[in-house]
């Protein structure tokens, strides 16, 4: 589209009033046709940009118990519901809490995406497990899953590094889980932090 200025610089090096007001009306008439012609909305803004959706995390400080053979949520469950993947998007998870076992390296801990626990890059289904009896961290890490580090270190508010796992999967909606098992015994967590967000393309 070109606009017309109808004011030409009548006294060069100095505008007049008269000029500048004649052709800021000129310009704002067109950018109200453009505006007409291509409106600019929250739905179209996030449709070209590619959105990255931020759900809100869930944050648990209670030491919280389970005894279960089986992966299943502990008595607040870590879990970011109605999760919504585009078409060709990816879906970040962070994690990470302090956890231990009553008896040594007996609990485990894994990532859900629905039913299924996450694999890594090679399709190894990825679980971590407690080291000893003792508190350690599980965190999650960009190139692996889940790690866990033997002795727990305590987290820093002003400020600490944390990593994402970014997953491809197929459109749809999806309920995100971190879930906990004791092959023997209990399996007690605390202070746990659950982030998911998606990317589209």
């Amino acid at each position: 589209m070109t606009v017309s200025l109808p004011k030409g610089e009548t006294n060069k090096g100095k505008a007049n009033w008269s000029d500048v007001y004649g052709n800021d009306k000129a310009l704002k008439e067109a950018a109200e046709t453009l505006e007409g012609k291509f409106p600019v909305t929250r739905a179209n803004l996030a449709t070209e940009s590619k959105p990255f959706t931020w759900y809100t995390p869930k944050i648990i400080a209670t030491e919280e118990t389970r005894e279960n053979v089986a992966f299943g949520n502990l008595t607040t469950a870590d879990e970011i519901a109605s999760v919504v993947v585009p078409e060709n998007g990816k879906l970040l998870i962070g994690y990470r809490a302090h956890y231990k076992s009553s008896v040594g390296a007996a609990g485990s801990v894994a990532l859900f995406v629905g039913a299924n626990k996450i694999v890594n890059e090679f399709g190894t289904i990825n679980e971590s497990s407690t080291s000893g009896t003792g508190f350690c961290t599980v965190t999650t890490f960009n190139n692996g899953g889940l790690g866990t580090q033997a002795i727990a270190t305590a987290d820093v508010t002003t400020g600490q590094i944390t990593s994402f796992v970014e997953l491809f999967i197929a459109a749809g909606t999806y309920q995100i889980t971190a879930k906990y098992k004791a092959s023997s015994g209990s399996v007690t967590a605390k202070e746990r932090k659950l982030w998911v967000a998606t990317q589209g393309y």
